[in-house]
């Protein structure tokens, strides 16, 4: 999730249970599509928020949906190395207001749709 997006995180309590952990399932949530999985594991007092976040692990990996994206992990490990971080940091976060233009400016749809394409994981969740 895209940092300005997210409210601060403050455990929640069900049935007497703090939860001290939250999951981004974003990848998880495909609405409309028959092979997407729908029944989820988590136990209640794990999760505190589901978030329908698509590439929301960006520029990270979800095996069978999309790859890394190694150019954009080069141009971070570059940043930090030189001591460039702030100007990485306000390309990829502070110049954009949420996930989703981030995605759309910064990345964009080819850039997406080759993520995908060149996934070569065939094992696992969504084979």
């Amino acid at each position: 999730m895209h940092a300005s997006t997210v409210p601060a995180l403050r455990p929640s309590r069900r049935d007497g249970v703090e939860a001290r952990h939250s999951l981004d399932r974003g990848d998880h949530l495909h609405r409309g599509d028959p092979q997407a999985p729908r029944r989820y594991d988590d136990p209640y007092y794990v999760v505190d928020a589901v978030v329908d976040a698509p590439f929301g692990c960006y520029p990270g990996t979800v095996p069978g949906l999309y790859r890394a994206d190694l150019e954009h992990l080069m141009e971070f490990g570059v940043a930090q190395m030189q001591g460039k971080m702030d100007a990485y940091l306000e390309k990829w976060v502070h110049s954009v207001s949420s996930h989703t233009e981030m995605m759309e400016k910064r990345v964009g749809f080819k850039k997406m749709q080759t993520l995908r394409s060149e996934e070569t994981h065939t094992e696992g969740y969504y084979t």
